[in-house]
């Protein structure tokens, strides 16, 4: 009888600290695999202190966590560019549905990513992609 053994599987990369509200995170760089925390997304303030798609805080009786409030003046600034517009379809849905896991087709493939990234490498054990 031949003996199955599983394939080693990667240990899933543990979340990236959470940082301070008085430092800012590290740096991104367009381009190349960025580690936890260097995003373009850890830079954005309203993904800090999330809102509803109402623009109503944690706080308020009506807020709806399923929900995000993007700012997108805040993201062409920090991108220092304006969103292509996939990245804008990306995050009207992502405003839709913040409390789910995005799978995102771009041509033959489907692709995960900003903050839901994060979520797919630390508990789904995936790999950050240059990009």
């Amino acid at each position: 009888a031949t003996k199955i053994t599983p394939s080693p599987r990667p240990l899933p990369t543990p979340p990236a600290a959470p940082i301070p509200p008085s430092s800012s995170p590290p740096p991104f760089e367009k381009g190349v695999v960025n580690p936890a925390g260097a995003h373009f997304h850890n830079h954005l303030s309203f993904l800090q202190n999330p809102r509803d798609a109402q623009n109503r805080p944690p706080s308020d009786p009506c807020y709806d966590p399923r929900t995000l409030y993007i700012n997108y003046a805040e993201m062409e600034k920090v991108q220092g560019s304006k969103l292509t517009p996939a990245s804008k379809q990306w995050w009207e849905m992502k405003a839709m549905y913040a409390d789910t896991l995005l799978f995102f087709k771009t041509g033959k493939f489907y692709e995960i990513f900003h903050m839901d990234a994060d979520v797919a490498v630390s508990v789904l054990g995936f790999s950050y992609m240059k990009g």
